[in-house]
Formats: C-alpha cells, structure tokens, sequence
C-alpha cells in the first residue's frame, strides 16, 4: 500500500512552495537545497535572465544529467550482461569437460572398483574484463 502523500514546505531562491508528497521531509529540503544552489550559481553566470529563464536553464541542465546517466546505467547493463553470458559460457564449458570425463553409465573406473570414491572436482571460473 502506497504511503499517504502529505504537505513538505520548501523554500526555493526565497520562494515557498507546498510540495505534496510521499518522501521524508529531509528528502525534499535536500532536493530544494540542490536546486536552490544550482539557481544561484546560474543566476551569477548570468545575472541578466530572471526567474523563468533561470529555472528553465536549469531544468535543461538537470535533463541532460539524467539523459547522461541514463546512458551510462544502459551501458553498464550492456556490460554486466556480456560478462554474465561470458561467464555461463565458461561454465557450460567447465560442465562439458566434466560430462565428457564421467565414466559412461553402467561403467566404473579402476578407482571405483578398488572401492575408493572419487573425491570432489574442483573447477575454477574466472570472469573476464
């Protein structure tokens, strides 16, 4: 069950804002604090644009971030995804010698008829970078 949104008032470049939400007040005055700042720095770079320009630079801004990070979180996917299937290969590969070096079924090895066990295979499998 979603939580109950309730009011978290914000102070933004000293306006206030009610923000309806879910989130832990912290959240939301840590979110209001980063774009207070981003706004300030904006507004010193370019002290002529007001308000409306001001936010709509940053939102810009704060749009090619996430795209960025969208990207990056895609192509580290990608990458997990290679190496997961790299990894499976070798495994695959591993259980193949193992299948191909058990004695045929209704066979048994010297060992076994000495009345010994075969102690335990060990096979080592390493992911590539």
């Amino acid at each position: 069950m979603a939580a109950e949104k309730r009011r978290v008032d914000v102070n933004i470049m000293g306006m206030s804002l009610a923000v309806r939400t879910e989130r832990e007040d912290a959240w939301i005055h840590g979110l209001a604090g980063q774009l207070s700042r981003r706004l300030e720095e904006l507004k010193r770079a370019a002290p002529r644009a007001n308000a409306q320009q001001l936010a709509v630079l940053v939102a810009l801004n704060l749009a090619e971030e996430l795209a960025v990070e969208r990207d990056n979180g895609a192509a580290l996917a990608k990458d997990a995804r290679a190496i997961a299937e790299r990894a499976l290969a070798q495994v695959e590969t591993a259980l193949s010698v193992l299948d191909d070096a058990s004695p045929a079924e209704g066979t048994s090895s010297s060992a076994d008829d000495a009345g010994r066990t075969s102690g335990p295979v060990r096979v080592r499998v390493q992911a590539e970078a």
